[in-house]
C-alpha cells in the first residue's frame, strides 16, 4: 500500500488554489481536496458531521481540528494529496499529519488589486465546476462558462480577515517554517505556468522524500 502524504496548498481566495490544485491532479494523478468545497457539502447533508459544522458556524466560531479532518478523511487517498483550505492552524497541522504526513506547502501570493479583478472575473462551467474567467468555454464540455454564485463580496472581505488573522500567522510558526515551501506571486504569470512550477517542485520534493524512506510510498510517475 501506498503511503499518504499531503501538500498543503494555502492562499487568499481568487489566488488560484482551485485552478492549480484541479490542474496538478489531472498531471500527476494525485488527489485534490478542497476543504471549502466538501465543508459546503457536508453542511447541506444530514449527518453528524454537518450537525456539529452547523454548532460552530452559527455561533461564529473556528471549526475544531478534529471536526474539521472528518469533512475531508473519506477524500484523502494513497500517495498524494494536495489540500486546499486545511491546515489553517498548527493543531490541524498534526491532525491532518497523523493520517497523511504534510511535507511541503505551496503558497499563493496575489496582491489586492488582482483579488478583486479576479473575484469580478470569476466563471465555472455549469457541468463539471471547472473554474475559469469571463470568456472562457469548458474544454471538455465545450460550452460557457457561467458566473460563479458560491461567493458575495461581502463573504470575500470576511474570508480575507480571516486570511491575515489567522492564516499569515499561521504560515510563520515553527511547524510551518520547518516544511519545504514553494511561495509563487500569481499576478503576472499564467495558470499553466503556476502550474508548472508547482509540478517541478512537487517533483523534487517526493524524489527527496524517496531518497529517506521506502520508494515503495510514493507513486512512481510523481518521483520520476
Amino acid at each position: 500500500m501506498k503511503k499518504a502524504v499531503s501538500i498543503a496548498l494555502i492562499g487568499e481566495t481568487c489566488s488560484g488554489k482551485s485552478t492549480l490544485g484541479k490542474g496538478l491532479s489531472a498531471q500527476l494523478h494525485c488527489t485534490y481536496i478542497s476543504f471549502g468545497d466538501l465543508k459546503r457539502k457536508h453542511i447541506h447533508s444530514n449527518t453528524p458531521t454537518s450537525k456539529r459544522l452547523q454548532v460552530f458556524l452559527k455561533a461564529g466560531l473556528p471549526i475544531p481540528a478534529d471536526l474539521g479532518y472528518s469533512v475531508i478523511e473519506h477524500a484523502v487517498g494513497e500517495g498524494l494529496n494536495i489540500v486546499s483550505g486545511y491546515p489553517i492552524t498548527t493543531t490541524e497541522l498534526a491532525t491532518l499529519s497523523a493520517h497523511a504526513p504534510v511535507i511541503g506547502v505551496v503558497v499563493l501570493d496575489t496582491s489586492d488589486e488582482v483579488i478583486l479583478q479576479r473575484f469580478y472575473e470569476r466563471r465555472v462551467c455549469p457541468l463539471c465546476d471547472l473554474p475559469g474567467v469571463i470568456g472562457d468555454d469548458c474544454p471538455t464540455h465545450g460550452i460557457a462558462m457561467v458566473e460563479r454564485q458560491d461567493l458575495s463580496y461581502e463573504q470575500l472581505i470576511a474570508r480575507r480577515k480571516l486570511y491575515r488573522e489567522r492564516i499569515r500567522p499561521f504560515l510563520e510558526t515553527k511547524e510551518m517554517q520547518q516544511l519545504s515551501r514553494l511561495s509563487i506571486h500569481t499576478d503576472t504569470m499564467t495558470p499553466d505556468a503556476v502550474q508548472d512550477r508547482a509540478s517541478l517542485w512537487l517533483k523534487t520534493i517526493l524524489t527527496e522524500q524517496e531518497n529517506v524512506h521506502d520508494p515503495d510510498h510514493y507513486p512512481a510517475h510523481l518521483a520520476s
